[in-house]
C-alpha cells in the first residue's frame, strides 16, 4: 500500500459572492488560483493538477481547487509555507491570510492511485462542508485586494503588469458592435462543469490521473481562447470545471455557437478519458453548462449564482440528466424564460439553434406564443402525432397560408413542439414558450425607446 494526500482550498463561491465588477471576479479567482500554485509548488510529489511554466503564466486561474499528491506530510507545516509565499506575493500579512483562507488536507493509505483519489474526493466532500467565510479584519483586506481595479498585485502576478485593463459589463454586453438589438444590453455568466469526471477518475487505470490531468490543462486553455475570441472574459478554467462572462451576440457569433465550440475541444478530454480507463467500465464524460442571461446592470453576484442554480439544480436533482444546456433569460422587464437542451439526442438543440435565424418577426413570434398558449390541450391532445399536429397548426396557426419566411419558422416550431411532445416534457408549455421567446432575443429584439 501507498500514502497519498489531497489539499483543499477555500471559501470560493463565499468570496465570488461579494463581487461586483467582472475585473473583481477574476482577482477573486485568480487569488485562489495562485494559492494552489504556491501549495503544488510546496507540496510532495504532485499526481494532479498538472503543472508547467506556461499554465503559471496563462493570464487565467486554471489549478483547482484540489491537489492530489503520492506521499505523506505535515499539513500544517505546508500551510505556514503557503500563507508566507502568498503574504510575499500579494501583500497581506500572514495572520490574516490564515483568518480569511480555508486549506484542508487528509492523508490516506490505499492499494492504488484511482482507488486514493476515489476515497479522498469523498472525504473532501465532506470537510468542505465547514468552509467558512467570517466578517473580519482579513475579510476586508482580501477584499480590498481583489476590489483593486488599477496597480494590482494579481495583475502583475497573472499578466506581467500591475494595469491590465479588463472590461466591464456593459462594455461585455456591447460586443457585438450592433447597438440596434436589446441584446447589446445583455451579458451572459456560463458555468460549466464536466459530467461523471468522479466516476472515470475511479475507473481510471493505475497512474493516469497525471495524464488525463494534462489533457483538462490543455483543455482550460484552449476553452479560455475561444472565450476571450468570442469577447468574452475567462474568469477560470480548473480541470473541467469553467467559469466565464461573454456578451449574448458577438461579432463571431452567439453564445450557444461558443458553446458548440467549446464541447467540441472537450470531446477531446472524453475521449482520453475513454482510453485511459478500464475497457469493461468505461465511463463516458460529456460537459453540461448553466447559463444566465441578464441586464448588464443586474448585480454581478446575483447572475453567478443563477448560472450556478442552473447547472447544479438541474443536474443534480430528481430527474438530473448530463450533457445538458440550461439557460436563463432575464429581461430588464422582470420577466424570465428557461429553456432545458439536452445534448445526447442532439435533435432539440439542432432544432433551436436552427429556429434562432427565423426569428425576424416579432408580431409572428409573440402570435404564435400567444395560439400556443391559448390551445394547449388541443396541441397536446396530438401527442406528437405528425399528421395531427400538421392540422393543428394550419387550422390555428395558419400554416400553409403563410409566405416562405412565415412558413419555414412555423415549420421549425412544429418540429420543436413534436420533440418535446416525443419526450413527454413535463414543462412542455414554459418550455416551448421560452424556447421561442429566447431564440427571437438572440436573433435580436429592437431596442424599444
Amino acid at each position: 500500500m501507498s500514502t497519498y494526500t489531497a489539499i483543499s482550498i477555500g471559501p470560493i463561491i463565499a468570496t465570488f459572492s461579494q463581487v461586483r465588477k467582472p475585473r473583481h471576479l477574476w482577482s477573486a479567482s485568480y487569488v485562489f488560483s495562485h494559492l494552489m500554485k504556491i501549495i503544488i509548488d510546496e507540496g510532495g510529489t504532485l499526481i494532479s493538477p498538472y503543472k508547467d511554466d506556461a499554465t503559471e503564466k496563462a493570464g487565467i486561474g486554471l489549478y483547482p481547487d484540489r491537489a492530489f499528491f503520492k506521499g505523506d506530510f505535515l499539513i500544517k507545516e505546508l500551510t505556514d509555507k503557503a500563507f508566507e509565499k502568498l503574504s510575499d506575493d500579494i501583500g497581506i500579512r500572514k495572520e490574516l491570510l490564515s483568518d480569511y483562507f480555508n486549506i484542508m488536507g487528509l492523508s490516506i493509505e490505499a492499494d492504488s492511485e484511482a482507488e486514493a483519489i476515489g476515497t479522498l474526493n469523498q472525504k473532501l466532500d465532506v470537510l468542505e462542508l465547514a468552509n467558512r467565510c467570517e466578517d473580519s479584519e482579513a475579510r476586508a483586506e482580501l477584499l480590498k485586494l481583489i476590489s483593486t481595479d488599477f496597480d494590482s498585485l494579481l495583475f502583475e502576478i497573472g499578466f506581467g503588469k500591475k494595469d491590465f485593463k479588463i472590461d466591464d459589463l456593459e462594455h461585455i454586453a456591447g460586443k457585438s458592435g450592433n447597438d440596434k438589438y436589446s441584446y447589446s444590453k445583455y451579458f451572459c455568466v456560463v458555468q460549466a462543469d464536466g459530467d461523471n469526471m468522479g466516476k472515470v477518475i475511479k475507473n481510471l487505470q493505475n497512474d493516469k490521473l497525471k495524464e488525463l490531468s494534462e489533457t483538462l490543462i490543455k483543455f482550460g486553455k484552449v476553452a479560455s481562447a475561444a472565450v476571450t475570441d468570442f469577447g468574452g472574459l475567462p474568469i477560470y478554467a480548473g480541470g473541467d470545471d469553467l467559469l466565464f462572462i461573454a456578451p449574448v451576440v458577438s461579432k463571431t457569433g452567439n453564445i450557444f455557437d461558443l458553446i458548440d465550440k467549446i464541447d467540441k475541444n472537450y470531446k477531446t478530454v472524453a475521449d482520453k478519458a475513454k482510453g485511459l480507463q478500464n475497457d469493461t467500465d468505461a465511463v463516458f464524460t460529456s460537459m453540461s453548462y448553466g447559463v444566465s442571461i441578464n441586464y448588464y446592470k443586474h448585480p454581478l453576484y446575483e447572475v453567478l449564482a443563477d448560472a450556478r442554480c442552473q447547472l447544479f439544480d438541474y443536474r443534480e436533482g430528481a430527474k438530473a440528466t448530463r450533457n445538458t444546456i440550461v439557460c436563463n433569460l432575464r429581461k430588464h422587464s422582470g420577466s424570465s424564460f428557461k429553456l432545458v437542451l439536452n445534448k445526447t439526442n442532439g435533435e432539440l438543440k439542432k432544432a433551436f439553434e436552427a429556429l434562432i435565424p427565423l426569428a425576424k418577426d416579432d408580431n409572428l413570434v409573440s402570435a404564435t406564443a400567444h395560439k400556443l398558449r391559448e390551445n394547449s390541450v388541443l396541441w397536446m391532445a396530438t401527442e406528437g402525432d405528425n399528421q395531427r399536429l400538421s392540422a393543428f397548426f394550419k387550422a390555428y396557426l395558419g400554416l400553409g397560408e403563410k409566405n416562405d419566411n412565415q412558413k419555414d419558422y412555423l415549420e421549425k416550431v412544429k418540429e420543436i413542439l413534436g420533440l418535446l411532445l416525443a419526450k413527454k416534457d413535463d414543462k412542455i408549455t414554459q418550455n416551448i414558450y421560452s424556447i421561442l421567446r429566447t431564440a427571437k432575443f438572440i436573433n435580436g429584439e429592437e431596442v424599444k425607446e
